[in-house]
């Protein structure tokens, strides 16, 4: 079989109804018949028509294997290089003579490097059901890739790029560490120990203080893992220090070897918390947990927070000049300040109005004209969460950890989790959007712009651990924005607010974080 490079397959099935149409790109140099296992990931949203099935049955016929994550898990170091990853998904588009499906497929390989693209849209009209239109779009989607594939043959595959025997090792062994730990007794720095990953203890890792490379401060080294990729002794993470003694900028070995720049901060849980990102772009937060030395009850890490301020994130919701955040969050202060970091502007502000109990504040500017600054009306209108599913896709806007991350506002995007909160709070949703130290007060919004809820808080992991032996990663939550609007309710400006139009519905992510960001503003209490 001759292998096509740079597949490019436009098809076009003309009809008196309607056409389906594909464009497939295979990566150049790639053998599909090098990979035995494929691993179909779950959508985003719930499976309403059961692709997932239809999409692993086409591989299945193929001559794939299917393997799900504990099968990955089992997997050694040959078979995980002889998989692959597929990431499917769909857009339902209503046009104005039919309804029909877009259909995309990236797959990547254990490298996470994507190596096939492909797009379908099966718009047939007649007897189609929505899942034979879904389904036909997919087969569409995955035809470049299939056309080419004709089953495993071990003679494709390599594996000598995989291998990493020249890797940085740090020759210590856990033994030598803990006694280096125990003889520097209080000198030891808050980040040098033994840490072990809550990602199924994955790794363990161990952390020492490091002087004889200016690039870094303290290096991460593997102590023992799971990760078949790894070895023992092996550089995992590199850290350098900031002006804050428990954050730092961090370079992150993922599982395949890749380097990641980060940052990473050891909470006032006293756990080390790691941001990073999936090949798809989402984000995610690597945990560990201290084993050695042992944290007495005074000597619980926290981030540095200078002159005694708290800071948090917060929203303009009128124009003149209200501001919306977390009661928490201004509650201790006698001198409140905002700040719109995107425009180099800050205000005084006052509490206008306050619900404790809902841990919701609304400021008011002070010296504050609206047309000096801004140009354009605020482009966002605040819905109410009757609409809200789970599964449906969020993302929030804010100033995590104060000035440690920058002035400009950060992007964290995630999913609804759940539509109550602890214990079936109905005044929360539950998100597992990264949050971090700052983020409270912030706007969460839907995929199509729309204001749905205020982010308040995250678990505290430190007790769940005590209480449960267990560590929740990424359980978040946001105050509903049905109690912001029984506030605005109260307020001369409620018209204005609730009778703004939405500019965002039809704009991509970045066009919305575009036009969003001039009105997030950077909350300070002193």
């Amino acid at each position: 079989m001759k292998i096509l490079n740079y597949l490019l397959i436009g098809v076009a099935i003309l009809s008196l109804c309607g056409c389906s149409t594909s464009q497939h790109f295979l990566k150049e140099d790639v053998n599909p018949n090098a990979y035995k296992y494929m691993y179909v990931g779950p959508f985003a949203t719930y499976d309403t028509y059961g692709a997932i099935i239809y999409i692993k049955e086409l591989f299945r016929n193929a001559g794939f294997a299917i393997v799900d994550e504990q099968g990955i898990k089992k997997m050694n170091t040959k078979d995980l290089l002889r998989t692959l990853f597929c990431n499917p998904g769909y857009q339902k588009i209503t046009g104005d003579f039919a309804e029909y499906f877009n259909a995309s497929i990236d797959i990547y390989d254990f490298m996470k490097e994507k190596i096939y693209t492909g797009q379908g849209a099966f718009k047939l009209q007649g007897y189609w059901s929505a899942q034979g239109k879904l389904e036909n779009s997919f087969d569409k989607a995955l035809q470049g890739f299939l056309f080419v594939y004709e089953g495993f043959d071990e003679k494709y595959t390599s594996d000598t790029k995989y291998e990493y025997e020249n890797w940085e090792i740090i020759d210590i062994s856990e033994e030598q560490l803990k006694a280096k730990l125990s003889a520097n007794g209080e000198a030891n720095n808050t980040i040098e120990g033994i840490w072990t990953s809550m990602e199924d203890n994955q790794y363990r890792i161990g952390i020492i203080n490091e002087t004889s490379n200016s690039k870094r401060d303290f290096v991460g080294y593997i102590l023992e893992t799971t990760n078949s990729l790894w070895k023992n002794q092996q550089v995992k993470i590199e850290f350098k220090k900031t002006a804050y003694s428990s954050v730092y900028t961090t370079t992150y070995y993922m599982g395949d070897h890749t380097p990641q720049g980060t940052t990473a901060f050891i909470n006032d849980a006293g756990f080390l918390e790691i941001k990073l990102k999936n090949p798809d772009n989402t984000q995610v937060q690597s945990l560990f947990i201290k084993n050695y030395p042992v944290f007495e009850n005074n000597s619980q890490p926290r981030i540095n927070k200078p002159n005694a301020q708290s800071s948090g994130s917060g929203f303009f919701i009128s124009q003149s000049g209200l501001v919306v955040t977390n009661w928490h969050v201004v509650e201790n202060g006698s001198d409140l300040e905002v700040q719109i970091p995107k425009l180099s502007k800050k205000f005084k502000a006052t509490v206008k109005i306050k619900d404790k109990n809902n841990d919701i504040a609304i400021l008011q500017l002070i010296d504050f004209k609206y047309k000096d600054i801004y140009s354009l009306d605020i482009p966002y209108l605040i819905s109410s969460t009757n609409t809200l599913k789970q599964g449906h896709k969020v993302f929030t806007l804010g100033f995590p950890l104060g000035d440690i991350l920058g002035e400009e506002s950060k992007l964290s995007d995630g999913m609804v989790s759940s539509l109550f909160g602890l214990q079936d709070d109905p005044r929360l949703i539950q998100i597992s959007n990264p949050i971090q130290p700052g983020n409270s007060g912030g706007p969460l919004f839907t995929s199509t712009g729309e204001l749905t809820g205020i982010v308040v808080a995250s678990l505290n992991a430190k007790y769940f651990y005590e209480k449960a032996n267990i560590i929740p990663q990424n359980v978040n939550f946001a105050i509903k924005s049905d109690y912001l609007l029984n506030l605005i309710s109260m307020l001369p400006e409620e018209k204005e607010i609730t009778s703004r139009v939405s500019k965002l519905n039809n704009l991509p992510l970045d066009k919305q974080v575009e036009s969003i960001a001039p009105f997030v503003v950077k909350i300070i209490s002193k």
